[in-house]
């Protein structure tokens, strides 16, 4: 019995053995593959020829020399790709599809521009980007270069404007679209700034989010309308208080009104 034992005990590691030498040559045999087109989808921010460049696979004459891994890791190290897929298509193809990260506004800071991600990451804005239709953050009050800052959490003046954008983007959409700038004015009054008015939004410090619902309050009374022609500013400094600053026109044209009243009478 003590013999079977170990008659049975050696031919159970030698099986063992055996399958895990297969399963190595069958993943170097998978990855050992001959490669003379990659496919690229998923590309938005960039077109596909800047990604090829970025990952150095932009020569398709030494495709041979690369592995579907190898393709894999290169394409997420580009700060827009947050993971890829890579798989062989046989005849020689392999096919990557490529996920960005989403993005949620457009940091400029020194002349610098960067994106921040819905993760609050940092990343560069790389020349030949696409589709950028995204709010601006600018000017934050920052101690270092914002190319040394990975994550915008590390940041208080940064996450207020993002804090901003957030509330706008759960209230009302409408008003998040409409949104263009958020000056953070380097610690000093924040200023907003939407594509539809000609005048801007002072924010000022403290209850920036109390603040920002005032303004969703006021934007369903002034969206559209006449008076927005004679406004100078919306002012939300002042605790529970809209301050609506009116142009000099609008006091002419009120003098107007009263003149062709008195004529008329």
């Amino acid at each position: 019995m003590k013999n079977f034992g170990k008659i049975f005990g050696l031919i159970f590691m030698t099986l063992s053995l055996l399958l895990i030498v297969y399963l190595s040559f069958s993943l170097e045999r998978k990855d050992d593959i001959k490669i003379s087109v990659i496919e690229l989808n998923g590309d938005s921010h960039l077109k596909k020829d800047q990604y090829f460049k970025y990952a150095n696979l932009d020569k398709p004459n030494e495709y041979g020399k690369l592995t579907l891994s190898l393709i894999k890791d290169r394409l997420e190290k580009h700060p827009y790709v947050k993971y890829a897929e890579v798989k062989y298509d046989g005849q020689n193809k392999v096919t990557a599809n490529i996920y960005e990260k989403t993005i949620d506004a457009i940091l400029t800071e020194d002349g610098k521009q960067y994106f921040v991600t819905d993760e609050m990451e940092i990343i560069p804005f790389l020349p030949f980007t696409s589709k950028v239709n995204y709010p601006v953050v600018s000017n934050p009050l920052v101690k270092n270069d914002l190319k040394n800052l990975k994550s915008a959490g590390k940041n208080r003046d940064i996450i207020t404007g993002l804090k901003i954008l957030t509330t706008l983007k759960l209230v009302n959409p409408e008003l998040y679209d409409d949104l263009s700038e958020i000056d953070l004015r380097q610690g000093k009054d924040i200023v907003m700034f939407f594509s539809s008015l000609d005048y801007p939004v002072v924010v000022g410090r403290k209850n920036e989010i109390k603040k920002t619902i005032y303004l969703n309050s006021l934007w369903s009374y002034i969206k559209g309308k006449e008076v927005n022609n004679y406004m100078n500013y919306i002012d939300l400094r002042f605790s529970e208080h809209v301050y609506l600053g009116l142009n000099a026109s609008l006091d002419k044209s009120e003098s107007a009104d009263s003149d062709d009243k008195e004529n008329e009478s």
